[in-house]
C-alpha cells in the first residue's frame, strides 16, 4: 500500500501542481466569463455522465477474485455506449442549457465538451486494473500525460485565441492522449462482448455507488447550477476557480490515499483488527496533512489571489476561504468513504452524502441570493459539517475505531494549525516576498507545534509512517 501510495502521491502532486499553474496562467490570459462558459459546459457534462454511471468502476476495483479480468469487455461496451449517449444528449440539450443560464454563447461550448465523452468511452478498460492492483506507476503515466498535454494546448490556445475555446481544445487534447496511452500501457485489448451475468454482479454492488454519486452530484454541482443561474456567467467563473484552488490541496491528498486504501481495505476487510489499525493509521496521517493545507489556503488567499492571478480575481477571495474550510471537512469525510467502499458497506457513504446534499439543497438559494458566491460557499460548508455526525457513526461501526481515537487523530494537527494562524496573518502581504514568507512561517510553526503535541501522544502520524514503511 505504501509503495502504491508513493506513486499515487507523485501522480497527484504533479497533476495538481500543473492544474494550479494552469489556472493561474490562464486567469492572466482569459476573463472570468470564459471560465464561466466552460463551467456551464462542465456542469452539463458532469450531470449527464453521473446519471449514466451506475458505479461499475468502484465495483470492479473492490473485487478480489482471481478472474476479475472477465468483467473488462462488459465494462468497455458499457462505457462506449455511455459515451455516445452523453455526447448526443449534450448536443441536443445545449440550447436549453444555454437558455437556462442566460448565456447563448454556451451552446457550442456545451456541444464540444460533450463530444469529448466519445473519446473517454473508448479508453482501454484495463486502466481500472491499475488502481485495483496498486500499479500506480501506470496510473501516473496515464493521468499525467493527459494533464500535461491539456496544459500545453490550453495555454497555447489562450495566447492565440484568447477565448474559451482554448480551454475546450485542452480538454479534447487531454482525452485524445489518454485514449492512446491507455492502450500503450496495457497489452489487454477489449472486444465487443457483453456478459449479462458479469454486468449483474457489478451492478449489485454498484447500485449504492450510483446512488451515492447522485447525492454527491447534488452536493457538488447544485451550487454551480444556482450560481450560474442566479448570478452572472462571470460569477460562475469566479466560483469554480475559487473551488478548484481552495479544495485541491486537502481533497486531493484524500483522493491519493483513498485510491490506495480502497483496494487495501478490500483485502483485509475480514480481519477486524487489521482493518481498525489500517483505518486509524490512515486517519492520523491524512489529518496531519490536510488540516494545515486547508487552513493554509484560507490564510494566504488574500495575498495569493492578487499576487498570482491579478486584482481582477479578488472578488473570489471570501468564497475561496470558506470553501477551503469545506474542503477540509470533505477531505476527512473522504477517508471514511474509502473505508466504506473497501469494506463492502457503501450504503454508509450514500447516507453521509445524502445528509450533505439535503442541507445544501435547503440553504443554497437563500444564501446565494443574499451573499452571492460567498453565500454559495457557506452552503457547501454547512452541508459538509452536517454530514460529520453520521460519518462518525458509520466509521466507528465499520472500523471499530472509537470516537475518542477519532478525536485524538486530529488533536495535534488542530493545535498546530491554531498556532500558525496568528503568525501567518501577521507576515502576509500582497507581494511575492510577503506571500512566500507567510507560507514558510506557517510550515515552521505548524511543524514545531504538532511535533510537540505528538511527543506526548502514544500514537501519531510519524510513528504510523515509520510502521507502514518498515
Amino acid at each position: 500500500m505504501l509503495h502504491g501510495g508513493l506513486w499515487a502521491t507523485a501522480l497527484n502532486v504533479t497533476d495538481r501542481a500543473l492544474r494550479i499553474v494552469y489556472l493561474v496562467v490562464l486567469a492572466r490570459l482569459l476573463s472570468p466569463s470564459a471560465f464561466g462558459l466552460l463551467g456551464i459546459a462542465l456542469v452539463t457534462k458532469t450531470v449527464l455522465s453521473t446519471l449514466s454511471n451506475p458505479g461499475i468502476e468502484p465495483a470492479f476495483v473492490q473485487r478480489t477474485d482471481a478472474n476479475a479480468e472477465r468483467y473488462l469487455d462488459t465494462i468497455w461496451v458499457f462505457y462506449a455506449v455511455r459515451g455516445t449517449v452523453v455526447a448526443v444528449a449534450a448536443f441536443v440539450l445545449a440550447p436549453v442549457v444555454a437558455s437556462l443560464f442566460g448565456a447563448p454563447g454556451a451552446t457550442p461550448v456545451v456541444r464540444a465538451v460533450g463530444a469529448t465523452e466519445l473519446l473517454r468511452g473508448l479508453v482501454n478498460p484495463a486502466v481500472l486494473s491499475f488502481r485495483r492492483d496498486l500499479e500506480f506507476h501506470k496510473q501516473f503515466a496515464y493521468t499525467a500525460s493527459g494533464t500535461a498535454v491539456e496544459f500545453a494546448v490550453a495555454v497555447g490556445g489562450a495566447l492565440l485565441w484568447g477565448s474559451v475555446w482554448a480551454l475546450v481544445a485542452g480538454i479534447a487534447a487531454s482525452r485524445t492522449v489518454r485514449l492512446l496511452v491507455s492502450y500503450l500501457l496495457s497489452g489487454y485489448r477489449p472486444s465487443v462482448e457483453f456478459d449479462a451475468g458479469a454486468a449483474r454482479e457489478l451492478l449489485s454492488f454498484g447500485k449504492w455507488i450510483w446512488a451515492t454519486t447522485l447525492v454527491v452530484l447534488l452536493a457538488t454541482m447544485g451550487d454551480d447550477v444556482v450560481v450560474g443561474w442566479a448570478l452572472a456567467t462571470a460569477a460562475l467563473g469566479f466560483y469554480q476557480v475559487s473551488f478548484r484552488l481552495s479544495n485541491a490541496p486537502a481533497t486531493e491528498v484524500t483522493h491519493v490515499i483513498s485510491s490506495v486504501t480502497v483496494p487495501a481495505y478490500a483485502k483485509i476487510r475480514d480481519d477486524p483488527t487489521a482493518l481498525r489499525t489500517a483505518y486509524g493509521r490512515t486517519l492520523r496521517v491524512t489529518s496531519a496533512v490536510v488540516v494545515p493545507m486547508a487552513a493554509g489556503v484560507a490564510l494566504v488567499a488574500p495575498a495569493f489571489v492578487p499576487v498570482t492571478m491579478g486584482s481582477a480575481w479578488t472578488p473570489m477571495v471570501p468564497a475561496m476561504q470558506i470553501l477551503a474550510a469545506a474542503g477540509l471537512v470533505r477531505a476527512v469525510i473522504g477517508v471514511g468513504g474509502a473505508l466504506f467502499k473497501g469494506a463492502g458497506v457503501p450504503q454508509w457513504d450514500f447516507w453521509t452524502n445524502a445528509v450533505r446534499a439535503a442541507v445544501i439543497a435547503v440553504t443554497i438559494w437563500p444564501l446565494t441570493d443574499g451573499w452571492g458566491i460567498a453565500g454559495a460557499a457557506a452552503s457547501v460548508a454547512l452541508g459538509a459539517v452536517a454530514a460529520l455526525p453520521l460519518w462518525l457513526v458509520g466509521t466507528t461501526a465499520t472500523s471499530g475505531l472509537s470516537v475518542t481515537a477519532h478525536a485524538r487523530s486530529v488533536l495535534g494537527p488542530l493545535a498546530g494549525t491554531a498556532a500558525m494562524a496568528g503568525p501567518v496573518i501577521a507576515v502576509r502581504q500582497q507581494t511575492v516576498i510577503g506571500l512566500v514568507a507567510a507560507i514558510i512561517v506557517g510550515i515552521v510553526v505548524y511543524t514545531v507545534t504538532t511535533a510537540t503535541v505528538y511527543h506526548f501522544q502514544s500514537e501519531d502520524a510519524l510513528t504510523d509512517l515509520r510502521s507502514m514503511s518498515g
